[in-house]
């Protein structure tokens, strides 16, 4: 029972904290008078204390788990154990870095002057790894630990002085700024502007690399020194191969190719053993190459030499054929779309009856076109037909006599003229052909041309010296190239196809004989020859000077070098 006293005692301390009892009841009720409250049955305790005993209680689970995951922790590091051995090194010199400070998750150490520093009571999981030391790139990444020993090794950057590097980026050939060019610089990404400038920001010092491209170009990859603000102009050399013959490789002639500034000069296919290769006629396309190659070893019993076949094979060197096997092969020459190509040949040694043939690479087949043997052949300036005139020939009652072209495009041959002629040659624009004969009954030379818009053919005065110039068309045939001798100079001149504009493209003076365009048509290619060199060139049409390729080393002879 609870006194008065009591009573009072609790009713005074419910009236002072009614805001902080709790009602407990009585584990032994009494019996109440009739109408007394009923709450005289509960023990009345502070809110203060059941929230203490409540805290008290979290607490001591908390630290129960924590005592848990600690145990649990301690037990993975005894079945699990894991030691890292951590090797810094300079990421340049490769030497080991001292008194780096590496953190593995909550474990810390520092390298000694071997760069190397071991971390223990580590288990196999996941962690953070940092690298600190001062005047280097912080380092920070994730490693996976094993159990037992894991080797790791930390190559720090060296914090570097930085700066700009820009300039502008040029056609090798020609001289001309190159826009949209992309240079890369590890992950900066710039592209040529319209004057062909670029600029890096924030470069460290040093040797940095830069890689340049565009379509059209042979990528360039640059290693730049840099020590300040640098400028430095980039030359990129257009694609494409030039293809020349040499006598480098032991005194023997064979076939080169090389690009546009002279790199990567390699022989074309492998010459065999003393066997030689040259002759060589680049297609119009750029894309196969004609030659003359000793290289199936016929040794010809009256000449006591190996005799040379034609053959062709790909810019690439692969698709290597056979397609004649004449004596005394000369005028070879391709047509313009690289379908067929043709050459003067002899069927026997002793027989001195040229004849002349057409190789179609879609058919496979040599055709003889003319009947009875040929004078002279000439092909126009667009690669489009080839011109001849032939005789009859003694006891061959099919041989005819005249002058004949022979349509690349069509394959057709059209009679020009009656008789023979030992002078054929195209005019303007490959519009007309004109020729010369002897007139056995008035005892003169006379000259006509055939019109082969009209297809007549009218006397002319005389044969100017424009009509048997070799020229080159381009491939818009808007302009032609040839070698134009002025005050006892040769060099590369380029004209309209009527002779008008006519410009200087080289300065050499020696220019011996052009090969023509390349395959973008913005390019010539030449041979030039003196006494100090016989050696292959470049040039464009924008007025910059010529570009040497390559030393060829084999003498001039009249035919072009490679002969």
């Amino acid at each position: 029972m609870i006194d008065e006293e009591g009573m009072g005692v609790g009713a005074e301390f419910l009236s002072e904290s009614k805001t902080d009892e709790v009602n407990v009841l009585s584990s032994v009720p009494s019996p109440k008078p009739e109408g007394e409250d009923s709450s005289a049955d509960h023990i009345v305790l502070p809110k203060k204390i059941v929230y203490g005993v409540g805290v008290g209680i979290v607490s001591l689970l908390i630290g129960l788990l924590f005592w848990q995951l600690n145990a649990l922790e301690s037990l993975q590091l005894i079945i699990f154990p894991a030691t890292a051995v951590v090797t810094v090194v300079d990421a340049t010199s490769k030497e080991p870095l001292n008194k780096v400070t590496v953190v593995l998750g909550d474990t810390q150490s520092q390298t000694g002057s071997d760069g190397i520093t071991v971390l223990d009571d580590l288990t196999t999981r996941e962690y953070t790894i940092n690298a600190t030391l001062s005047g280097y790139v912080d380092y920070k990444d994730s490693v996976l630990l094993e159990r037992g020993r894991n080797n790791i090794t930390i190559a720090l950057d060296a914090f570097q002085a930085r700066t700009d590097v820009g300039g502008k980026v040029f056609n090798y050939i020609d001289g001309s700024v190159v826009e949209g060019a992309k240079l890369t610089y590890k992950d900066q990404e710039k592209v040529t502007t319209s004057d062909g400038g670029f600029l890096f920001t924030d470069v460290p010092v040093g040797v940095v690399k830069i890689s340049v491209s565009k379509d059209g170009y042979n990528p360039q990859a640059l290693d730049v020194q840099l020590s300040s603000r640098y400028q430095i102009d980039i030359n990129l050399v257009p694609e494409g191969k030039t293809v020349f013959v040499s006598n480098r490789d032991n005194g023997k002639k064979a076939i080169y190719v090389a690009n546009f500034d002279g790199t990567g000069v390699t022989q074309l296919i492998k010459r065999i053993g003393e066997t030689q290769d040259y002759g060589v006629v680049l297609s119009p396309l750029s894309q196969k190459v004609a030659f003359l190659s000793t290289r199936d070893e016929k040794l010809n019993t009256d000449s006591g030499q190996l005799d040379a076949d034609l053959y062709v094979v790909s810019i690439d060197g692969e698709e290597l054929r056979k397609i004649g096997s004449h004596y005394g092969i000369s005028g070879v020459t391709w047509s313009f779309d690289e379908s067929s190509i043709v050459w003067v040949g002899r069927v026997k040694y002793k027989d001195y009856t040229s004849h002349l043939y057409v190789y179609s690479f879609v058919t496979g087949v040599v055709s003889q076109l003319d009947t009875g043997g040929i004078s002279t052949m000439v092909v126009n300036s667009k690669d489009t037909g080839v011109a001849w005139s032939e005789s009859i020939s003694d006891g061959d009652p099919t041989s005819r006599q005249g002058i004949y072209y022979y349509d690349f495009a069509t394959k057709k041959t059209t009679q020009v003229f009656e008789q023979s002629s030992w002078s054929v040659g195209f005019t303007d624009n490959d519009s007309t052909l004109w020729f010369q004969y002897y007139d056995g009954i008035t005892g003169e030379y006379i000259a006509k041309a055939y019109d082969f818009l009209t297809q007549k053919v009218s006397s002319i005065d005389s044969i100017s010296t424009q009509f048997s110039q070799v020229e080159f068309a381009s491939l818009d045939k808007l302009s032609v190239v040839y070698v134009g001798n002025r005050d006892g100079k040769s060099d590369v001149y380029v004209s309209d196809t009527n002779g008008e504009n006519e410009r200087k493209l080289s300065s050499l003076g020696s220019v011996a004989t052009i090969l023509g365009w390349d395959k973008t048509g913005e390019y010539i290619l030449f041979d030039a020859q003196s006494a100090t060199e016989t050696a292959r060139y470049i040039v464009g049409l924008t007025g910059a000077p010529e570009r040497k390729i390559s030393d060829i080393y084999l003498e001039y002879n009249g035919y072009g070098p490679g002969y």
